[in-house]
């Protein structure tokens, strides 16, 4: 079971995961592939190159529609993913972490600060949502990646 938290204005979301860390970075990379095991972005339109654009389809409850949220990639090296956005109103960046615990297996964390002047508004409205969702996401990565390890 993931770990989920939520203080202040940063979520987080950290799972252990029983495969190689080449393995989960494989899966947390390959957008295209999102679909088969990630509930909460289940659709990712990107080329994943850094600056580029990405759209996250996200369903941020069992059964809304996905909602649209486009992003740019700020940081995609091996083992660590951060997608985000800033302007005067928010400020987020969902950076994704990966740690080598040992050869067959991998910590997982998601950690997304919000800031700026409606901040306190986004996390009062979807933290439930958004950290459900990070839980999905990190659930499912470790679904797929132990999967494909064994």
């Amino acid at each position: 079971m993931p770990l989920v938290t939520g203080i202040m204005r940063t979520l987080t979301a950290t799972i252990d995961i029983e495969a190689p860390i080449e393995t989960v970075w494989h899966v947390l990379t390959g957008f295209d592939d999102y679909e088969n095991w990630n509930r909460f972005t289940p659709k990712v339109e990107t080329d994943g190159r850094l600056g580029d654009s990405v759209t996250l389809h996200v369903r941020l409850n069992n059964f809304g529609p996905l909602t649209k949220s486009k992003l740019v990639i700020t940081q995609i090296e091996p083992y660590t993913l951060c997608w985000g956005s800033e302007n005067f109103f928010i400020k987020a960046h969902r950076t994704q972490t990966l740690t080598r615990i040992s050869e067959r297996k991998t910590r997982y964390e998601s950690r997304e600060p919000f800031g700026g002047l409606l901040a306190p508004i986004i996390i009062w409205l979807y933290k439930t949502n958004l950290m459900r969702g990070y839980d999905w996401a990190a659930q499912g990565l470790k679904v797929e990646a132990e999967k494909l390890a064994s």
